[in-house]
């Protein structure tokens, strides 16, 4: 491992106003142990209940996206390690509302972008009555065979927004799989 220097690191996270940061395989139990600590976090700094709610359940929806996602998409012990390895980032932003973000970023295939960042957009649209709404069908909708899921995660991470997803996407050394990075303000107050 080359060597790192730490205090430059320290001085980035605090620049960056980072809170807690994650950088690895996600598992269930890496989930429960992180969402300890970003809730004892969170409270040591007199967080909101609301926003310490919200925060939480957003970093919750995030790392089971990316677990479910790996546990559904890889063939082999190695390409679960690939697409569960991820990096999450809890902040502060310093905006005229003052907010917390939530980032988190993983490997997706290419082939699944389009339906993703499709679907990202579509609830970015949507107000918090028509959220809600959709929230609602969602919920009443059979799961359809071989879905990853009902959609709800993206859905819930947006009603508890105060802006739209953002997402980006970067190339990797290989054109089968993308960086994809989601973000997710939430409201402090």
């Amino acid at each position: 491992m080359p060597s790192l220097d730490l205090l430059e690191l320290r001085h980035t996270f605090e620049r960056a106003r980072i809170l807690l940061a994650f950088n690895g395989p996600v598992s269930q139990g890496i989930i429960e142990e992180m969402g300890r600590a970003v809730r004892a976090h969170l409270e040591n700094h007199a967080v909101a209940k609301h926003a310490l709610a919200d925060v939480f359940s957003v970093y919750i929806e995030q790392t089971q996206n990316i677990h479910h996602y790996a546990r559904h998409q890889a063939a082999s012990a190695e390409a679960f390690t690939q697409l569960s390895h991820a990096t999450i980032l809890i902040g502060q932003q310093q905006t005229e509302t003052p907010a917390y973000q939530v980032m988190s970023a993983n490997l997706i295939a290419q082939q699944d972008l389009p339906k993703l960042t499709d679907w990202i957009d579509e609830i970015n649209t949507l107000d918090a009555k028509a959220l809600r709404t959709l929230y609602k069908q969602k919920l009443r909708q059979p799961l359809v065979q071989g879905a990853k899921g009902a959609g709800l995660g993206l859905i819930e991470m947006r009603r508890r927004a105060c802006q739209p997803l953002s997402y980006r996407i970067q190339d990797t050394e290989t054109a089968e799989y993308k960086f994809f990075s989601l973000s997710v303000s939430v409201c402090a107050s």
